[in-house]
């Protein structure tokens, strides 16, 4: 009885040591190889939003496969210019006005010093507003030009982006014949996740840019191409999306009436979207855990930077995709879900997995 116990402890260690250099091995592979990995991560999103229209040309129209490919990509190409210049004319304007929003932030920090009880948390006014000064302007200074430079660089390696999109939908011209079942419900589900996730995305960074443009807040467009990226991050996201406009609208010249209405219908349109369509449109079994989307958030935005911050959780969602579709994964999966019973005895891991 000693004996078989010892080998399996053996055993056990070994598979968890052979894991943990495995997993040393890929964060260094991520973190040395994330010049072409993220332009290939975003392709990847590219092309599984792009793929189904490759096949319905060829199902509906019988188009021969090049020209599908051909016409697909010039629909990506526009898609991706038309993104660019959204989000080329936001940094922009958030460049150009980095010293007003910042100055707007101080103004409504010394605002709130007024009722903060200062003398109960050991601190004198002086000091407070000296680091509510030196703030913003820190800020501004060592993280705006960084994420500006950040995010033009991604969108400058269009051309290696579209390259690699090319080779993927390239797969479709000249792959007639079906691969392995599991490859092709494991392509299936990402591809209705990117999509979902894509359009929810959009619906929430569109509403909110015509909301406050309706409502006449300075920077609508900066703050709706914002809620359409940080949607991609889930909790956090939306919290941060909501929080953005806020010194922009009380330190303007507006009435209460859409002071509260730029205030409340950003925020109405992130928790029915986050929490009412999200759902219906995906299922249940895509949810992460907000733990684990906290956890490959610091994770990928050590290794990638930005890009991997927004990245990270539709990554993770795709990794859950594929972790699902086999018995001897599925504990793993339902770990990013964040349901702990697969961590029990034997009967919690069936009722768990069921």
């Amino acid at each position: 009885m000693t004996e078989p116990a010892e080998s399996s402890s053996l055993e056990r260690i070994r598979t968890i040591s052979l894991f943990i250099l495995a997993a040393g091995v890929v964060v260094l592979a991520l973190y040395y190889l994330r010049s072409a990995l993220v332009p290939f991560v975003i392709a990847a999103f590219f092309h599984f939003s792009l793929a189904p229209l490759v096949n319905w040309q060829r199902k509906r129209w019988k188009l021969p496969g090049w020209l599908a490919v051909s016409t697909t990509a010039f629909v990506g190409l526009v898609v991706f210019a038309a993104m660019w210049l959204v989000v080329g004319a936001s940094v922009a304007q958030v460049a150009a006005n980095a010293a007003d929003y910042a100055d707007r932030i101080k103004t409504l920090a010394e605002r709130g010093l007024e009722w903060a009880p200062l003398n109960s948390l050991g601190l004198t006014e002086k000091e407070v507003r000296a680091a509510v000064d030196k703030l913003p302007r820190d800020t501004a200074a060592k993280y705006l030009p960084g994420t500006v430079s950040t995010l033009m660089e991604v969108f400058s390696q269009g051309a290696l982006v579209f390259l690699f999109l090319m080779f993927m939908l390239a797969g479709k011209a000249v792959g007639h014949a079906k691969g392995p079942e599991f490859l092709e419900k494991v392509e299936l589900s990402i591809q209705r996740y990117v999509l979902a996730k894509f359009a929810l995305s959009a619906l929430t960074g569109v509403l909110t840019w015509l909301i406050l443009a309706v409502l006449g807040v300075e920077f609508a467009l900066v703050f709706g191409v914002m809620a359409f990226l940080l949607n991609f991050i889930p909790n956090i996201g939306s919290v941060v999306a909501n929080v953005l406009p806020i010194p922009v609208v009380l330190l303007g010249d507006y009435s209460t009436v859409t002071i509260v209405l730029a205030i409340a219908l950003p925020a109405a349109v992130q928790f029915t979207v986050g929490n009412v369509v999200e759902p219906k449109v995906m299922g249940k079994s895509l949810g992460i855990h907000p733990v684990v989307v906290i956890l490959t958030l610091v994770l990928f935005g050590l290794l990638w930077g930005i890009p991997g911050m927004f990245l990270a959780t539709p990554l993770t969602a795709v990794i859950k995709i594929v972790l699902q579709q086999r018995d001897f994964t599925k504990p793993i999966a339902l770990l990013i879900e964040g349901d702990l019973r697969v961590l029990g005895n034997r009967k919690e891991q069936e009722a768990a997995t069921a």
